[in-house]
């Protein structure tokens, strides 16, 4: 998965500026809650440059999710990981509506992502289809670029 670093700075005005940083190590960002707004904020088009950044990732995972604010889709691939029992249930449904065309894969859980998923198959399963949808996406030749340099903090 790619890194993400988010950086709220202070200005000398006082006003508060966010960077991001986008460091390379695969070609997928992912996000828990709250986080899956963000990685899908970023992910929409025109986004990240507005950030100075640049969305080079290809693929979108989101456990639990929540949308984030305003309009807008994401076109990029992307795995839906909700719980049956998870409170925010619905806003995981609101949040895969964002994406054009997400795979969905539910747990039996609330608002996690259980430790014994690892040795579920089915799990697995839907993991494997996933990455396998779409091999050229995740080729590793295509990422011999340099990552973006982070943003500068002032």
């Amino acid at each position: 998965m790619w890194l993400v670093t988010c950086d709220f700075l202070t200005t000398q005005a006082g006003n508060i500026e966010f960077g991001i940083a986008v460091h390379k190590g695969n070609p997928g960002l992912y996000g828990f809650s709250q986080g899956a707004a963000v990685v899908t904020a970023l992910s929409k088009p025109g986004v990240a440059e507005g950030f100075g950044a640049k969305r080079t990732w290809r693929f979108v995972i989101c456990a639990c999710g929540v949308p984030p604010p305003g309009d807008g889709t994401v076109d990029l691939p992307s795995l839906q990981i909700s719980g049956v029992r998870d409170p925010f249930r619905a806003a995981s449904k609101a949040l895969a509506d964002v994406y054009e065309d997400p795979m969905l894969l539910e747990h039996a859980g609330g608002h996690e992502l259980p430790l014994k998923l690892r040795h579920d198959a089915r799990f697995k399963d839907a993991l494997d289809a996933f990455f396998d949808h779409s091999p050229a996406l995740f080729c590793e030749e295509a990422w011999d670029a340099p990552p973006p340099p982070p943003p500068s903090p002032g």
